[in-house]
């Protein structure tokens, strides 16, 4: 079993997850859970993918990149799903965030070593590429 690979987050990446954590917080809700929630769902994130980078001859993981995201960051982005609530309602938002994340080589050695979080937003937020984002 490979290492989980790295996790990196850009300034706004990470501006947003603190936000996030405030918004919950002002909004009655446990923003402990919540962050201890995002942060076991990027974590499972970067073993899963050390494990597809691993099995994969090209270094890609097998999910397909997000197309607007991938224009806007000019690199290849894919979106991980963060569910937070317990429960979810089929068709409700509530408790779905979305990472914005592409692997990074940053070691050199031929396959990416790092899950980099470029943006991270609520479910019913514009998609990224939709909301004249520029990136980072």
């Amino acid at each position: 079993m490979p290492e989980p690979l790295n996790l990196d987050f850009a300034r706004a990446a990470q501006a947003e997850v603190s936000a996030a954590i405030e918004y919950v917080r002002a909004n009655g809700g446990d923003a402990e859970r919540f962050a201890d929630r995002v942060s076991e769902v990027l974590k499972e994130a970067t073993a899963r993918l050390a494990e597809e980078v691993a099995d994969s001859d090209d270094g890609k993981p097998w999910q397909r990149t997000h197309a607007g995201a991938s224009i806007t960051y000019s690199q290849p982005v894919y979106r991980l799903d963060v569910e937070t609530a317990t429960k979810r309602k089929r068709g409700n938002s509530a408790g779905l965030w979305f990472a914005y994340y592409s692997l990074r080589d940053i070691a050199g050695g031929g396959k990416p070593d790092t899950m980099y979080i470029h943006a991270f937003r609520h479910s019913a937020g514009r998609p990224i590429g939709d909301d004249g984002d520029t990136g980072e």
